[in-house]
């Protein structure tokens, strides 16, 4: 028997007598049920600081997993050498030399595409 059947056995046979018996033995029954109403709740608050201790321990792990990972990103960030950078400009540089119609297109691509994205919609349709 599930124990959702066994409570509801339990309560109705609490009920049942309660409503056949006196006055004073109604008292006795609320008590029990008051008891019970209290196990019954102890029990979920039980399981609901269980459950948030899962949740607790889940969260520090992920807090711990995106510390080492912006550590990691701030550390590769001071790594990179005023060299390469100046390596960088110059290759793009001598790129540019190499082939200034290629540069002039993109050039114009870019300027294209960012004139539409700052530019908004003003128009109308």
């Amino acid at each position: 028997m599930s124990d959702y059947q066994s409570r509801n056995i339990d309560t109705g046979s609490s009920e049942a007598t309660g409503s056949t018996q006196s006055g004073g033995s109604q008292g006795m029954d609320l008590s029990g049920m008051q008891q019970r109403v209290q196990e019954v709740a102890g029990q979920a608050m039980d399981s609901v600081n269980e459950k948030l201790g899962v949740i607790r321990e889940q969260a520090s792990r992920a807090t711990q997993n995106l510390s080492e990972t912006v550590r990691t990103g701030i550390d590769r960030v001071r790594t990179i050498d005023r060299n390469d950078l100046n390596m960088l400009y110059d290759d793009v540089l001598e790129n540019a030399r190499s082939y200034p119609g290629r540069t002039i297109l993109i050039s114009a691509g870019v300027g294209l595409i960012l004139g539409m994205m700052l530019r908004g919609s003003n128009r109308d349709y």
